[in-house]
């Protein structure tokens, strides 16, 4: 395995630069590569120069896109094009990666008997095979025996398929975690003989009931169905969609389950002049609700923006006017009705560099303010209908990252009512100034 570098930047979401995961390199010596490794916006990286760090930071980012791409284009290809063909089977390169580490290569043991005075006695074989010597008690004695012996098949089939996996898997991803350099197989797969061995396995895979092995045999069957990684050109693993990631941690994060949050999809109805009709729902990214008995709902629009390049890039007004619908729906249709609906985008932001000094003391969540629908006299309403203020918050990226699942949602909640308070009084100090 050839010396690999990684060299980390954050991508800006803009003039194309959408791209966010790995682009990895082998150089033309043989000896070394490099990796591009491609942060999310808001991602802090918290050594450049630690390689070990950067692994370790780098496998997590894998991993996320992986978990929450939903396949849109996590790809591993051999060129960057957005290719829904040859989807690479990233968990299962790294099951043959962390099956290896811990147990070696496969070698299929295979049972023999034979005749022998010493081993581990098979007595059903024994005593219908060998004649014993009658004692003169009539008690049978046996001086041979039928033993069980397993041999380890190290010729076999499997193992060399195996061999082909490993070396596959660690000259893929196997720097990610170790410096072992595993030796190339002999066995050489490509399309016009890989079909042949995927019968092989799954051949085996009917046969086992070993779990271990069959964990191991989908991730072969399935690096095989892929074929492997071209020797020279250089590879991507990544998505091009990272704002599907976004949404993906955000919900998991802070939503409530899938099943409840279809009762917030408000309806639209299109009637048509010959009586019939269709009807239309719009989503709303994520909702929030606590159990702490307040009633509240939190309407969450996840929105992966360039805030760090561009502080002034923010939602749109068709984004404010469906979360407003979306509030409006909340609070008018959802039952038991809700004591109040908050609504607010989140953005990503990295806190620890804070390149726009905003002084934020809560290292998760900043808010840069508040949009609003213009016209209608709903200066008043607002006081009461909170949803028709949607407060834009900044989240660190990192933090996400790492903790999505376990959150604490509360934290959340309890800073869109302080930004929400705090925000009114500037409203009203403003309004005070322009009168």
């Amino acid at each position: 395995m050839p010396n690999v570098s990684i060299n980390p930047e954050n991508h800006t979401n803009r003039d194309g630069d959408d791209f966010v995961g790995m682009k990895f390199v082998s150089k033309a010596d043989g000896k070394s590569s490099s990796v591009e490794a491609i942060f999310p916006l808001g991602y802090y990286l918290s050594d450049k120069k630690n390689q070990d760090e950067l692994k370790k930071e780098l496998y997590a980012l894998l991993c996320t896109i992986k978990r929450h791409s939903e396949n849109k284009d996590d790809n591993l290809d051999r060129t960057k094009a957005d290719t829904e063909k040859n989807k690479f089977p990233f968990d299962a390169y790294i099951a043959v990666i962390r099956d290896f580490m811990q147990y070696g290569y496969y070698i299929e043991s295979e049972i023999k008997y034979k005749r022998s005075p010493l081993g581990k006695i098979n007595w059903k074989r024994t005593i219908a095979q060998i004649r014993p010597i009658i004692q003169d008690d009539g008690s049978p004695i046996y001086t041979d025996f039928i033993i069980r012996q397993t041999a380890k098949k190290t010729d076999n089939l499997i193992s060399l398929i195996h061999e082909w996996c490993v070396y596959e898997a660690f000259k893929t991803f196997g720097w990610l975690f170790t410096t072992f350099n595993s030796h190339e197989s002999t066995l050489k797969i490509g399309d016009d003989n890989k079909n042949y061995f995927i019968s092989i396995i799954h051949d085996s895979l009917k046969s086992t009931f070993n779990d271990r092995n069959r964990t191991l045999f989908k991730a072969m069957i399935a690096m095989l169905r892929y074929g492997g990684v071209g020797e020279k050109e250089p590879f991507f693993y990544g998505t091009t969609h990272f704002s599907t990631v976004w949404e993906c941690l955000i919900d998991m994060s802070y939503g409530i389950p899938e099943d409840e949050k279809k009762n917030f999809f408000p309806e639209a109805e299109w009637i048509f002049i010959d009586g019939a009709s269709k009807r239309n729902h719009i989503y709303p990214d994520t909702i929030m609700r606590l159990d702490d008995g307040c009633g509240e709902i939190f309407v969450l629009d996840a929105k992966y923006y360039s805030f760090i390049e561009d502080k002034r890039r923010v939602p749109a007004a068709s984004d404010i006017h469906k979360q407003v619908a979306y509030g409006k729906y909340a609070m008018d249709e959802i039952t038991p009705k809700p004591s109040q609906v908050y609504n607010a985008f989140l953005i990503p932001y990295d806190f620890e560099s804070d390149r726009h000094k905003l002084g934020t003391k809560n290292k998760e969540y900043f808010c840069i303010g508040y949009a609003r629908l213009v016209g209608g006299g709903i200066s008043k309403e607002e006081e009461s209908c909170k949803y028709k203020l949607v407060l834009g918050i900044l989240i660190d990226t990192k933090m996400l990252m790492q903790d999505a699942g376990t959150i604490n949602k509360n934290s959340l909640a309890v800073f869109i009512r302080q930004s929400y308070e705090q925000l009114c009084v500037i409203k009203a100090q403003n309004q005070g100034k322009a009168e």
